[in-house]
């Protein structure tokens, strides 16, 4: 043996081009059906908001919203990404930031909204809570603008 493969073996035969294509597809199927779940997922997130709408207060209201919204503009931008990669079969990587960025910035708006109706005294762990995530969206951010592809100044898809 000279480290050739055998003509007679199984990596030259017909079955693996089958086998290839077989979970080419499933692989196909799956991306589908996780794009599926995620647009599912954003559809229940609204209809649970709507349903468990209570307007006790301004700030209640303004958290649920953006808690909610935000976490659907996630779910849809992971549903993006899925299918950007169902039509190119190429990863990206621009959309994980952007997911990152929005959870941070989510997080920052419902420590915001959530420390005007705590008490006053517990204003340290709320800062370095608020200065982490804010840094965290920072280096997101720069990772963006540093990795994005010179020639798409603003077209996405």
């Amino acid at each position: 043996m000279d480290g050739k493969p055998e003509s007679g073996t199984w990596m030259g035969h017909g079955v693996r081009r089958k086998l290839v294509a077989f979970l080419s597809v499933l692989e196909d199927t799956i991306y589908i059906v996780l794009a599926f779940l995620f647009a599912l997922s954003a559809v229940a997130v609204i209809a649970e908001f709507l349903w468990t709408l209570h307007i006790n207060s301004y700030t209640t209201f303004v958290e649920s919203s953006l808690d909610h919204f935000l976490i659907v503009f996630m779910l849809i931008e992971l549903m993006h990404t899925t299918l950007l990669y169902l039509k190119t079969h190429r990863f990206r990587h621009e959309p994980f930031l952007m997911v990152g960025m929005i959870a941070g910035i989510r997080a920052i708006l419902i420590l915001s909204a959530q420390q005007t109706v705590v008490d006053r005294s517990t204003k340290l762990p709320y800062i370095y809570e608020l200065a982490t995530t804010a840094l965290v969206v920072l280096v997101l951010a720069i990772a963006l603008r540093i990795t994005r592809p010179k020639d798409s100044s603003s077209s996405d898809s």
